[in-house]
């Protein structure tokens, strides 16, 4: 991936000080390092000082508290409603239940349902061969 310096150095210019640090703090993380100069740059240029700011320490502790809130979201399991719904209907319920879990990255409840869903099909699988061959 390619960054222009040229165009992104526009960009941060426009950026409040605020902004400005939440990148720099945010880090390799979530950024690339040409985004992370470009910034520091940026603040040095306007005369703030991102490493000892009370601002940016401000800004640290929130990003670390939303990384632990993001942490502790993936890690929920799925509820009993769910598991009964992805074990219950086989076909597209559970299916529009797992990509919403994806998509919020509940990365537990995701593979709950997987799990569950799976385990419906077995089941089914199951019934269909024992009224079949009975």
């Amino acid at each position: 991936m390619s960054v222009d310096i040229a165009d992104l150095a526009e960009q941060y210019k426009d950026l409040p000080d605020e902004e400005l640090i939440k990148i720099v703090v945010a880090g390799e993380d979530r950024y690339v390092e040409a985004a992370l100069q470009v910034a520091q740059k940026e603040l040095l240029s306007r005369g703030v000082d991102f490493q000892n700011s009370a601002l940016a320490k401000e800004i640290e502790l929130k990003a670390k508290a939303e990384l632990a809130h993001e942490e502790a979201e993936s890690q929920k399991p799925l509820g009993g409603l769910g598991k009964a719904v992805c074990f219950i209907d086989t076909l597209l319920v559970p299916l529009i239940i797992i990509l919403y879990l994806s998509a919020k990255k509940r990365r537990v409840a995701e593979d709950q349902a997987i799990k569950w869903w799976f385990m419906g099909w077995i089941f089914k699988a199951a019934m269909i061969a024992l009224i079949k061959y009975t």
